[in-house]
């Protein structure tokens, strides 16, 4: 896999905040977290269509979860939800 650094957020590798694989207490991190600042826009990695847009109290808060084929990326922490699910 290419991981690419020129897409709208050039510094990517400088905002993970939790690795893939990272030892979280007595789980494994099954994700990548990245930082951003309140309001900053949020770009998803692949086409396809909202599965969830909602709030969870499990500590997720507002979260939209998009899936295709291959693939399923939860975006969580949101301050606002601007996409419904389909």
């Amino acid at each position: 896999m290419t991981m690419l650094n020129n897409g709208p957020v050039a510094d990517w590798w400088n905002r993970i905040t939790s690795s893939y694989g990272e030892q979280r207490s007595s789980t494994i991190h099954d994700g990548v977290d990245f930082s951003c600042n309140e309001g900053e826009p949020i770009y998803a990695t692949h086409n396809g269509r909202v599965r969830v847009s909602e709030f969870q109290e499990s500590g997720f808060g507002n979260v939209i979860v998009i899936e295709n084929a291959e693939l399923e990326t939860t975006y969580a922490h949101n301050s606002e939800l601007l996409f419904s699910v389909g």
